[in-house]
């Protein structure tokens, strides 16, 4: 069965090396390069197989300004994708959102999951653009709660 919760202790270490895996190692990112001070201040979330006890997918919800917040850093093991799970976690940091009175929510996706982002009802923003040192595709997209 897949939980998905807030992050608990002791899971943090898990979860980046999740996160290094998709969104560091593929793009020849160093496994360090992705923690930031923002985690401390964010709602991270995970999903969490009970059966295997370990973190299969996570994302954040960034700190709110002017009734705005950033997401980031979705990720689910590929074992675990097209089974609803990043929906899910999804779900989950837009009722934390709300919760907190965010009205507005932005991300920055890559082109190949701009499609999964649609169907939850984000609209892209601006211009297609490629990250200057890394190559990568991406569009920014929001989301209005």
């Amino acid at each position: 069965m897949i939980e998905i919760r807030k992050i608990q202790k002791g899971e943090y270490e898990e979860m980046y090396i999740l996160r290094w895996e998709m969104h560091g190692k593929p793009f020849g990112i160093s496994k360090n390069k992705l923690k930031d001070l923002v985690d401390k201040i964010s709602v991270i979330v995970v999903a969490f197989d009970t059966e295997k006890k370990q973190v299969v997918g996570s994302a954040r919800l960034g700190p709110c300004i002017l009734s705005k917040a950033t997401i980031g850093y979705l990720q689910v093991m590929e074992s675990y994708r097209k089974k609803g799970v990043g929906r899910k976690l999804m779900e989950f940091l837009h009722n934390e959102a709300k919760k907190k009175g965010i009205r507005k929510l932005e991300l920055s996706a890559r082109t190949s999951v701009e499609k999964f982002y649609k169907e939850l009802g984000y609209v892209p923003v601006g211009d297609y653009y490629e990250t200057k040192k890394y190559k990568i595709p991406g569009i920014d997209m929001e989301y209005f709660l």
